[in-house]
């Protein structure tokens, strides 16, 4: 069974990237089954409902149904917390990803809606979350969310200069490629002509 639930994950992924809703719905109906037949009331369990809500909450994003996909990211985000209530002081690798995926998730809905400002929330707990678990790649995808998020040049340029090091840093030439047209913009609107260049 839990390597059928792996299986079913990343294929749902890859549905969700292919934009087959509903290949990816029934994955993700069937991934939901299976992380309940697999639920032993531990950590991995609740673990896998988890990464099920995220997964269900950027399905929900996807058709439009944004209540639902705040709903869903915020019951991930209560699974992650019971098992940090039942294992106080420990902080497991596997939480991390999916806590990530739930606060970033959610911050991008929120922007999908235009609600800037209270997208800032959720993004900045993906970035903590990110730092604290050295996950670069996904510390300069939040960043670079975050930096058109709070609608001032000043902070834009801030967000995109530190995602372009960090993506320069990894040797990732399309969130490099990512940064520097935004970047550009952000030095222009400000007068700065030459750091535009």
């Amino acid at each position: 069974l839990l390597g059928r639930y792996a299986l079913l994950l990343e294929r749902e992924k890859t549905f969700h990237l292919r934009v087959e809703r509903e290949l990816q719905v029934q994955d993700l109906d069937a991934l939901d089954h299976l992380a309940n037949l697999l639920d032993d009331g531990q950590m991995e369990g609740a673990l896998r409902k988890a990464q099920v809500a995220v997964e269900y909450g950027k399905y929900f994003r996807e058709i439009g149904d944004f209540p639902n996909a705040i709903a869903t990211f915020q019951k991930a985000l209560a699974l992650i917390d019971q098992v940090k209530a039942r294992n106080p002081g420990t902080m497991p690798d596997q939480l991390a990803p999916v806590e990530f995926e739930a606060y970033f998730h959610w911050g991008r809905t929120l922007d999908y809606q235009g609600y800037y400002v209270d997208a800032i929330i959720p993004q900045e707990k993906a970035l903590r979350l990110a730092q604290a678990a050295g996950m670069r790649l996904e510390e300069a995808q939040v960043l670079y969310r975050i930096a058109f998020s709070h609608g001032n040049y000043e902070e834009q340029r801030h967000c995109l200069s530190a995602a372009l090091r960090i993506y320069r840093d990894l040797g990732d030439r399309l969130g490099e490629n990512d940064c520097l047209i935004p970047l550009g913009d952000a030095h222009y609107w400000q007068g700065d002509y030459d750091g535009a260049i």
